[in-house]
């Protein structure tokens, strides 16, 4: 602990952390004498509830502040504190764990289940297992989650039967199959999780079990089974980028059963497929209406935010996918509606580049232009993004002069950016190779657009394909 206060502490920074809601339920939480028997408890959470919104909290909360607030007549105790702070602390975290279960009536429910069963009320315990069992299949999850407690469910059932001697009706089978169900769904998750991040880190990893997995749902039927086809056809999407089959079963499959997974699990699904989209892009000029519906379906079920906040790379995707689709009015609208729910330290950068893309889009290159003059880009993908926009803007305006100096001065800034990775340097420093044969050569002759057009459509990693090839066309 600081020589000086408790700022750094870690009850400091979990208090800080608790909403006023929160904070609230604490409050009662901690006057409950079943959870708290120490009044200097409460004192300390009633003194920090009370000066560390105050502008100047560093005053009182020093340790000789805090100790003196709670121990009027003692000298201090610097062990003495130390120990305080452990209590609130520890009851914090009781309250967290409380807090969090409370939101699952089924867990609650099994948690009942098994006291019931260890107090050998075999009438009472089967009749609040049925009560679990009917819960569980009145909510919507049908994920790993589900299996997991209608698993435990039944292993509640097996110590109950088989404590009474009641061999024959232990539902070992159902037990069984609720684990098996269990095992399919995570190695499956895990293994899409581990393929996809594969891709940006360039790492090989070991999935265990996942080959055997995928061959056992291939001769089985697993067409009761949503989530199990759904991750099934996710990972062979994952391994097969230029293969759309299980794209397209896959995506099918998950906006008609979107319901059966949590929120987190729905968020990386729909990723899943977004970023198969941004690859297939390069192919096939139809994944980017692909991508927009997947975006538009995680907008509209909340999925894509993170306490409230829309990542803005998610924010400025969007804008791409929808101009490119020239889904112009939508878009717009876009633009305006979820700037609140941007980053406050991305806000106006991504803002003003999303509004400027729109006006370039829309042939309002004077409006882009100034929206681009007008607001620093310190992110330095957005600054790729930006410098992308003037050389078209300067390449459709004639303005060659400004062109070409803006080509040498963006291959520089290109090369020399070391914590970029090398997909994204080339796929600026090959669009920057293409402007410049373009306006070095003459773009009007039948043979050179021949040439320009095989050399566009033949190079995988390159910005703005679209716009090049119009050029040559």
């Amino acid at each position: 602990m600081n020589q000086k206060d408790i700022l750094e502490t870690d009850l400091y920074l979990m208090f800080q952390s608790l909403d006023e809601s929160e904070l609230r339920d604490l409050g009662r939480f901690v006057r409950s004498p079943y959870f708290n028997q120490r009044e200097d408890v409460v004192l300390l959470f009633n003194y920090l509830r009370t000066n560390s919104p105050k502008t100047n909290a560093t005053r009182y909360l020093s340790k000789a502040s805090v100790f003196g607030a709670i121990y009027e007549n003692e000298a201090f105790d610097e062990k003495k504190l130390h120990y305080l702070l452990s209590f609130l602390l520890k009851t914090i975290h009781k309250y967290l764990i409380i807090k969090d279960l409370e939101h699952d009536e089924i867990d609650e429910q099994i948690r009942l289940c098994k006291q019931l069963r260890q107090k050998h009320l075999t009438a009472y315990f089967r009749k609040e297992l049925k009560k679990g069992e009917n819960l569980l299949e009145q909510q919507p999850l049908r994920n790993a989650k589900y299996h997991r407690q209608k698993a435990i469910l039944w292993g509640e059932y097996y110590e109950m039967e088989s404590l009474l001697k009641r061999e024959a009706d232990v539902k070992l089978q159902e037990w069984s199959n609720e684990l098996f169900y269990i095992s399919i769904i995570n190695t499956l998750r895990q293994a899409c999780l581990v393929r996809s991040h594969q891709r940006v880190v360039n790492r090989e990893y070991n999935i265990p079990l996942i080959e055997e997995t995928m061959q056992y749902i291939e001769k089985h039927d697993f067409s009761n089974f949503q989530p199990i086809l759904i991750y099934y056809h996710v990972y062979k999407m994952l391994n097969a980028p230029k293969t759309h089959e299980d794209f397209n079963i896959a995506q099918t499959l998950l906006l008609e059963n979107w319901t059966l997974f949590s929120p987190p699990e729905l968020r990386d699904i729909t990723i899943y497929g977004i970023n198969y989209c941004q690859q297939a892009i390069r192919y096939d000029a139809k994944f980017r209406h692909e991508g927009l519906k997947l975006y538009k379906f995680a907008l509209e079920r909340g999925v894509l935010f993170e306490n409230n906040q829309l990542p803005a790379y998610s924010y400025r995707n969007i804008v791409t996918l929808a101009v490119g689709v020239k889904d112009f009015e939508w878009v717009f609208n876009f633009i305006q509606r979820y700037k609140e729910h941007l980053p406050s330290d991305k806000q106006e950068s991504f803002y003003t580049f999303c509004l400027a893309n729109y006006y370039f889009r829309t042939g309002n290159y004077d409006t882009a232009q100034r929206l681009l003059s007008q607001v620093e880009l310190k992110d330095t993908l957005l600054n790729f993004d930006a410098k992308r926009l003037l050389m078209m803007m300067y390449f459709e305006n004639k303005a060659f002069d400004a062109l070409d100096a803006l080509l040498t001065s963006f291959k520089s800034y290109v090369t020399n950016q070391k914590n970029v990775s090398e997909q994204h340097k080339s796929l600026n420093i090959n669009m920057i190779s293409i402007i410049k044969k373009m306006i070095n050569s003459n773009i009007n002759d039948k043979q050179t657009k021949i040439t320009l057009k095989k050399e566009i459509e033949n190079t995988a990693i390159i910005a703005e394909k679209d716009w090049l090839l119009q050029w040559v066309n």
